[in-house]
């Protein structure tokens, strides 16, 4: 390769690298004048300020709110069984399947037949003791004469004697004649001695009579129960949930006939989580929800709490009494559809009686556990406010109006911790929002457009 093709490419190299270099130093001039230029005062415009709903949080006294779910079940229920063997002679009208009755109405009638003339059998069986008592009462009677006269007689056997042992201790009588008047007095003797055994007897033959008599009672009266029984009646207010027999059918002794089921108390088995142990108390309200129908509630309360945890599923069992007036009738013409009845699932907020004072605040107002909160500092055209992040803890959420701090709001955040009283908060347009923004806060409730249209994209 000669020479000056050398120094060609040389040079061509020299002026690339050279090149190079100035373009390297041009950047870092424009850099460093870049860095170093003076800023100018960043103003708003006040009619670019966005326009947001605010509240101002405020100390409520809120109850501890628990879910839980079971299902209902009657506290007055009756399995109506039938105490003695019969045949069914008639099952009143209008007693069917989903029918009302009343405690004291009767179910079925059975045949009543063969206790009335057991109870025949035992009255007659009465009135012969009593004719037994009375001829009693006139044999005593007789048996106590003949005592009087037997004893009469016997004084006269006796002086008689004495008569005669005189005589002859003067010689006008025998001993023969000593003998036969002894003889007849000791007949008489033993005359009087058989009569009064036999008036003895008389008062334990009266006993056994009396005995006879009471125990013929006793069965009158059993089979007078007996035979009360068989008309089977309601023992509760109610509905009838099911009748197994009808006319002419055999119903045995201790076989249920008929199921009433009463509506006016209700029990519900509730399970809730286990932190709501501590915190609930009889008496306590729990608001009762049916799925679907318009989401019916009923209002009831805590009566007792199960002493054990249900393993596994750390939760408790609470039960929950409903009180509720029962229909005219369960049709669909009626108000029956207003009734809980047992056997539904529903759901339900157990509520701690002794609330607690906590800041709460519109539900759609937290964001991935966080509000904005609107801080107001001086700034030179006037006061600025502006939106700020602030992290917080959800305790739990509740439900209704509370139109003291956001008209048509209804289901709240209850704020464990994050934030105090006193502090106001954005709650709607949050999706537009940025930390750090300048905002107008506007009560809420106010209407504007601005807050109107935010709503809706809130919703």
């Amino acid at each position: 390769m000669s020479r000056a093709v050398l120094l060609k490419r040389f040079s061509l190299l020299v002026r690339t690298l050279a090149g190079v270099l100035v373009l390297l130093l041009a950047v870092g001039v424009f850099g460093f004048l870049r860095s170093t230029r003076p800023l100018p005062a960043q103003t708003e415009l006040a009619a670019e300020v966005p326009r947001v709903p605010v509240m101002v949080t405020t100390l409520e006294p809120v109850s501890r709110v628990w879910p839980g779910y079971g299902t209902v079940r009657a506290m007055d229920a009756a399995n109506v069984p039938t105490q003695v063997s019969a045949r069914v002679l008639r099952r009143p009208e209008g007693v069917e399947d989903g029918s009302r009755i009343a405690a004291g109405d009767t179910l079925l009638e059975l045949d009543p037949a063969d206790f009335d003339r057991r109870i025949d059998a035992i009255n007659e069986r009465i009135e012969g003791i009593k004719a037994r008592l009375s001829s009693l009462e006139t044999e005593e009677g007789r048996l106590r004469e003949r005592v009087e006269l037997t004893e009469e007689q016997a004084d006269i056997r006796r002086a008689e004697l004495e008569r005669v042992r005189r005589a002859v201790e003067r010689g006008a009588a025998t001993d023969a004649d000593v003998d036969l008047r002894r003889a007849q007095y000791l007949v008489a003797r033993q005359e009087l001695s058989g009569i009064r055994l036999q008036l003895d007897q008389i008062e334990s033959r009266r006993r056994d009579l009396q005995s006879q008599e009471r125990a013929e009672r006793a069965e009158l009266a059993v089979a007078r129960l007996q035979r009360d029984r068989t008309e089977i009646t309601s023992p509760i207010d109610g509905y009838i949930q099911e009748i197994l027999f009808k006319t002419d059918e055999w119903a045995p002794a201790g076989s249920t006939v008929a199921r009433v089921v009463g509506l006016g108390r209700l029990e519900i088995p509730l399970l809730a989580p286990i932190s709501a142990a501590g915190r609930l108390r009889v008496g306590d309200t729990v608001e009762v929800r049916v799925e679907g129908e318009g989401g019916r509630s009923f209002i009831g309360e805590v009566s007792r709490l199960a002493p054990e945890s249900r393993e596994g599923s750390r939760s408790v069992t609470v039960f929950v009494e409903v009180r509720q007036e029962e229909p005219e009738t369960l049709t669909a013409g009626g108000d029956g559809r207003t009734v809980l009845r047992p056997g539904q699932f529903v759901t339900a907020q157990l509520r701690s009686g002794e609330p607690t004072q906590r800041v709460i605040v519109p539900r759609r107002a937290v964001r991935r556990d966080a509000v904005m909160v609107v801080l107001t500092e001086a700034g030179s055209n006037g006061e600025v406010s502006r939106v700020v992040e602030r992290p917080v803890i959800v305790s739990h959420h509740i439900e209704g109006e509370r139109p003291e701090l956001a008209r048509g709001e209804t289901q709240w955040s209850v704020i464990q911790s994050g934030l105090e009283a006193g502090e106001t908060v954005v709650i709607g347009g949050l999706d537009t929002l940025r930390e750090g923004l300048r905002v107008e806060p506007v009560p809420a409730g106010v209407s504007s457009a601005s807050e109107s249209a935010e709503g809706a994209g809130d919703s």
